[in-house]
């Protein structure tokens, strides 16, 4: 008795993605995870194995900057035979969002008590996470109501899908003169 028996005899005929990894839907930026990922050997003999990380099969690594479906490629080894399978994931582009507000411009930042702010000449400018900025006009300040020498500040806010940012302006709040109505 040699020990060869027919299942010593079987090659690896082909490998197969039998489950995928537990993420497949990814935003541009994202770093891949395989973590799930289930593959199995088949063998000429019609033997099968789950193929274990361990059993060092092999990755392809996705480009994750860049939307759209990618292929990612796995590749396993045995006895000097080397096979592949492929399953897609899904790469999304990353929702721009608003990041922050400016305030810039020409306003008005010295006010007497009782006088209410005045935005003519202030610029709001909002800023997105993809880099990009356009003025708006669809912000609130506060507050609204007749100026106190104790406010020091405007804070104006502005929000967009859900995103509220603030920025504060500095105002100075003079005291109401007295004025000596009549003598008597």
């Amino acid at each position: 008795y040699t020990g060869n028996t027919e299942e010593d005899k079987q090659e690896l005929d082909r490998i197969e993605v039998t489950e995928k990894p537990n993420n497949t839907e990814y935003e541009a930026g994202d770093v891949f995870d395989p973590a799930g990922l289930e593959v199995t050997a088949y063998y000429t003999g019609g033997k099968a194995e789950r193929v274990l990380e361990e059993d060092e099969y092999t990755l392809s690594q996705p480009e994750m900057g860049t939307p759209g479906r990618k292929t990612v490629t796995v590749t396993y080894e045995e006895g000097g035979i080397s096979k592949t399978a492929t399953f897609e994931i899904e790469v999304k582009a990353k929702p721009v969002t608003l990041d922050r507000i400016e305030v810039s411009g020409t306003h008005k930042t010295e006010y007497t008590e009782g006088e209410r702010f005045n935005p003519e000449g202030m610029v709001v400018t909002a800023y997105y996470s993809d880099g990009s900025s356009k003025q708006v006009e669809d912000y609130t300040y506060s507050p609204e109501g007749p100026l106190q020498t104790k406010d020091k500040v405007i804070t104006v806010t502005y929000e967009e899908g859900g995103i509220r940012e603030t920025a504060t302006v500095e105002i100075e709040v003079k005291a109401k003169p007295v004025v000596l109505e009549r003598i008597e």
